[in-house]
């Protein structure tokens, strides 16, 4: 009798504490999680299905989707996302099987998103996200930009509802406050990153939800002002071909340029003069003697 109160002591232990968690599984609010109807209820752009072993660890089914070039760099822009709603606001955490490689070495380039907050992916493995939801909503999915792999793909999505407490807000602000503030020991201090993220610990410190993603999302888009600002590597030389093709829809160019860790290889645009890649800007490129990049 003893033991079995034991036993029985322990169960409702365990399950205090997976309520305590509060972790739900949602993931059937997504349609189509691991693609085993193709792409339905997914948006997808330059990806496409795939229905090899050669994620086999990871994918759950038998389908995935990919995008493949023969050389490193040459993804260019792709992405697979959805939309979801119905959603109770809160913290949401997305995992998902996800790839950026090139012969198994570390990449850039290539994320799981989710309303507009990211995890970088790189080689071949799960990865998961904290994210926001204050309307109900959510777009989740993976994004290419640039990536430095030459083969990027994802599957087996998985969402889990942890709750709206001011805990689980303040534990997910902090994921994307660590993650700024290891940049600064990186790369450097910066006045402009530097005040986001101290408009998001104060957010933090309130514990509001609304306040702390919009702060959150903030820092996370400052990223790559924050990068351009504080480069790595040996600067690169740029040369514009000054051949192009122009229409009403489309601007074709091409470009060389020089120098090492080069991470992202585009156009940038705008409507004043010297545009810079936090103005518009594309990496999308086809192939016709050599790179054409489109915008």
């Amino acid at each position: 009798m003893n033991t079995m109160k034991k036993i029985c002591l322990c169960l409702i232990t365990l399950l205090l504490s997976l309520i305590a968690q509060g972790q739900t599984d949602v993931t059937s609010k997504i349609t189509n999680p691991s693609f085993e109807d193709g792409t339905t209820g997914w948006t997808m752009s330059k990806m496409w299905t795939q229905g090899n072993d050669a994620i086999s660890t990871y994918k759950a089914g038998n389908t995935y989707v990919e995008r493949w070039m023969q050389s490193p760099g040459l993804i260019g822009c792709a992405s697979v996302k959805q939309t979801i709603t119905g959603l109770s606001n809160g913290v949401y955490r997305l995992t998902a099987a996800a790839m950026n490689t090139a012969q198994n070495n570390i990449q850039v380039g290539a994320w799981i998103v989710g309303n507009g907050l990211r995890t970088a992916v790189s080689t071949l493995n799960t990865y998961t996200l904290d994210f926001f939801v204050t309307d109900g909503t959510a777009e989740i999915g993976f994004v290419a930009d640039g990536a430095s792999g030459n083969w990027v793909g994802c599957d087996n999505f998985q969402l889990s509802y942890l709750g709206n407490t001011s805990n689980n807000i303040k534990s997910a602000g902090n994921i994307v406050k660590n993650y700024a503030n290891s940049l600064i020991s990186t790369y450097g201090s910066d006045t402009q990153y530097n005040s986001l993220i101290s408009t998001l610990t104060t957010a933090i410190n309130g514990g509001n939800l609304t306040t702390v993603a919009n702060a959150a999302k903030a820092v996370v888009e400052g990223e790559r002002a924050y990068r351009l600002r504080h480069p790595s590597g040996s600067a690169p030389t740029v040369t514009t071909n000054k051949r192009h093709a122009r229409g009403s829809v489309w601007v074709f160019g091409r470009m060389s340029h020089t120098g090492s860790d080069v991470v992202e290889e585009g156009f940038c645009w705008s409507t004043s003069p010297n545009p810079t890649i936090n103005d518009n800007h594309t990496t999308d490129w086809l192939d016709s003697n050599g790179k054409v990049i489109w915008m």
